[in-house]
């Protein structure tokens, strides 16, 4: 077993080391190299978020993440999308390979739901690089939304939370003058990010 402590109060999360490892390459190299943390079986993580972290350690044991259920109140939205993208980012972050998962989450809590995402644009793009799926997500969410509410510009988007960044990569998919689908459908592996060979979960509960 190691312990990990997560965040600024440093909650404790034991977790099967081998387990752990087998799913993280970043924690395989911390825990299984020549470092402190992996002789002692201790690990800091005070960038992480603790409510995030726990969502993690259930898909670890389980291999799932429940589906979000409709909200019945829209302001539990905000709380639920911050968990998720933290999620996602922590994911990217460590090299664990729930990163999919949480893809799936996000667009199927938006599908149900009848929602978009608004002011997460900037922690979105100072959190992922250049081409990371939920970047071209978020580009695509809000060309989406934009194309369909006529007379609401780039300009009056930008005032809602979105950055420069996003906005550039939002006026080159509006630039293309066709119909955009909506995002939030099932779309298979169009978010997602694979290993050479690896066949996409979503292709598997098909067969």
């Amino acid at each position: 077993m190691v312990d990990l402590y997560v965040g600024p109060e440093h909650k404790l999360f034991r977790v099967h080391k081998k387990l752990i490892c087998n799913r993280s390459a970043f924690f395989d190299k911390a825990l299984n190299g020549k470092f402190k943390e992996g002789q002692a079986g201790i690990m800091y993580l005070f960038q992480g978020n603790p409510t995030s972290f726990e969502i993690f350690v259930t898909w670890l044991y389980m291999d799932s993440i429940e589906p979000v259920p409709r909200l019945e109140d829209k302001d539990e939205w905000p709380g639920l999308l911050a968990r998720f993208l933290d999620l996602y980012i922590l994911a990217d972050r460590l090299c664990i390979n729930v990163l999919n998962t949480a893809m799936d989450r996000i667009q199927q809590a938006l599908r149900a739901n009848n929602l978009t995402i608004s002011g997460e644009h900037t922690r979105i793009y100072n959190n992922t690089v250049t081409g990371s799926p939920l970047r071209r997500f978020l580009a695509q969410l809000a060309a989406w939304d934009l194309q369909g509410t006529w007379g609401r510009d780039v300009t009056q988007y930008l005032k809602e939370g979105a950055n420069l960044d996003v906005a550039g990569d939002i006026i080159d998919l509006l630039r293309r003058c066709e119909a955009l689908p909506d995002p939030r459908e099932p779309s298979e592996c169009e978010y997602h990010e694979h290993a050479e060979g690896e066949t996409c979960h979503l292709k598997e509960a098909k067969e």
